[in-house]
């Protein structure tokens, strides 16, 4: 099983990646970011009804639930792996991260799911 370890995980080389994104409006660039978590955890199973079907039912959300909800599924990850043992001790550890510049914070996703393709997912050839 080969790995996709040749991503660049800086700003300049995530962006040189795939030039063409740069162009993408950023409905375009969502559409393409759960396009791509659809199909890699439905296993080439995707038809745009079934995944408009599974959106659907979390478009009563706002933003902010939307942002609950995705920490939510991580820190289900980060505890059963002992990370934190619940959502307090996460909350507490990431307090100081609350004050930094949001753009840095939104950085550190970027950088952090560069590293972890390049570490960890496994891409069949």
């Amino acid at each position: 099983m080969a790995r996709v370890n040749n991503l660049t995980c800086t700003p300049h080389g995530l962006i040189a990646e795939y030039p063409c994104m740069k162009c993408a409006s950023t409905s375009e660039l969502l559409a393409v970011i759960g396009l791509i978590l659809y199909a890699l955890t439905h296993a080439g199973d995707t038809t745009l009804t079934d995944m408009l079907e599974e959106g659907k039912c979390f478009k009563c959300l706002s933003d902010h639930d939307m942002l609950v909800a995705s920490a939510n599924a991580l820190l289900a990850i980060a505890v059963a792996y002992d990370y934190f043992t619940d959502a307090a001790e996460a909350l507490q550890t990431a307090k100081c991260l609350t004050c930094s510049d949001p753009a840095i914070v939104k950085g550190l996703i970027v950088g952090t799911l560069c590293e972890y393709i390049n570490d960890q997912w496994p891409v069949e050839n």
